[in-house]
């Protein structure tokens, strides 16, 4: 039901995958940050960094995945290629982005290799403990789909989203994080060794704070603005810097401003873009969608380009064209000729005794009653002492 207008709508159900992206404490084990989304990209990586620092503290090592979520320059300041083209180390400091902000080291785990990553055994935990409660669970792979999978869901047994991201809060607070855990220097709850061992809590300031979930972008400046997902911000500030390269950080609940920064980090100014988006629809999902829905269109008007070609031709010329492409077709599918040489040998039939008789009888048959000349080439004379003048 619409909350303004009383509309009732009906909106055809969409099952999909629920992801969790989540950051986890080494020591106490502890989920510090985490973000439930149907679609896992750069941006629920930042938004769950940015849930740990804001209520956890901010860490001094943070171990991540080689994913390209992971390497984003939103995140590091410089993407995976140019990390490798200045051949610096993975586990150097970032000088930019979201962890060179909050003065993060980086340390990327050892790739294809699930061991490395401390992390992949909570989400055996999730799995076993959490998620198999749902009689819509579908397992990580087919051979783990549980029986009348489907069926379930077409019965309407799925959870909502809302439904899923509460009932996981729920359960990561009063069973996870409160059941002892067995293992190396452990014996006792996450939460519990959470606050036996935390000695300092580096903060960071809440204004401060709310820019480091703004998405980063390296953006040049052109003569009408800066481009960024298909809109053009300008401001008066950026008349004389073009061609220049800046940072733009831009909210992801509303992207009618963004902030502009140089690269050394000096903020600019804040641009608008030439044709602004109603509020509810400012969000990046948005413009996401717009986006992409425009190129769909366009690919359309692409293919319906020769159709409206075709419309104006008569039948004679459909069925020339045809013709013409049934022969290249039949060209294309013809064999190539075999250029291999063979070795020819006779092939002896029943035939090939009477041929003589056969040829012989033949020909005087031609003969006999015609123009000699034309049809044989030989006179009377040479046929008769050939076959006889009985004959």
């Amino acid at each position: 039901t619409d909350p303004v207008t009383g509309e009732v709508r009906t909106v055809a159900a969409k099952f999909d995958r629920p992801w969790l992206t989540s950051w986890q404490d080494m020591r106490s084990r502890k989920i510090v940050g985490k973000v439930i989304s149907l679609a896992p990209n750069q941006d629920t990586v930042q938004l769950s960094f940015y849930h740990a620092i804001s209520s956890h503290g901010v860490c001094k090592t943070a171990l991540m995945d080689n994913g390209k979520d992971y390497d984003a320059y939103s995140l590091q300041g410089m993407t995976k290629s140019q990390r490798r083209k200045l051949k610096i180390d993975y586990d150097a400091p970032v000088i930019q982005g979201l962890f060179g902000a909050c003065g993060v080291r980086t340390v990327h785990c050892e790739p294809y290799h699930g061991q490395s990553k401390p992390i992949e055994r909570f989400h055996r935990t999730l799995r076993d403990r959490f998620c198999k409660r749902y009689e819509t669970y579908c397992g990580g792979k087919p051979e783990d789909r549980p029986d009348r999978c489907f069926e379930k869901m077409r019965h309407g047994l799925a959870p909502t989203l809302e439904t899923f991201s509460q009932d996981f809060e729920a359960w990561l607070e009063d069973d996870y994080h409160q059941r002892v855990h067995t293992g190396d220097s452990m014996g006792e709850a996450p939460a519990v060794v959470w606050e036996k061992c935390l000695v300092a809590k580096m903060v960071v300031n809440p204004k401060t704070a709310e820019l480091l979930k703004h998405r980063i972008v390296a953006r040049p400046v052109g003569q009408n603005g800066i481009k960024w997902m298909g809109q053009t911000y300008a401001a008066s500030d950026l008349a004389r810097r073009v061609g220049e390269e800046l940072t733009i950080r831009v909210d992801h609940e509303d992207t009618n401003q963004i902030s502009v920064w140089a690269q050394s980090g000096e903020f600019i100014c804040f641009a608008s873009p030439k044709h602004k988006v109603p509020r509810n629809a400012a969000r990046t999902e948005f413009l996401t969608a717009a986006i992409r829905e425009k190129r769909a269109d366009a690919r359309l008007q692409r293919q319906s380009v020769g159709v409206r070609v075709r419309a104006g031709q008569s039948i004679a010329q459909r069925a020339a064209a045809a013709a013409s492409r049934a022969a290249d077709l039949a060209k294309a599918n013809r064999p190539p000729a075999d250029k291999t040489p063979h070795t020819l040998r006779m092939a002896h039939t029943q035939l090939d005794d009477q041929m003589a008789e056969y040829e012989k009888r033949a020909e005087f048959r031609m003969a006999v009653g015609s123009d000699l000349g034309t049809r044989t080439g030989r006179s009377m004379e040479d046929l008769e002492s050939i076959y006889g003048r009985e004959s």
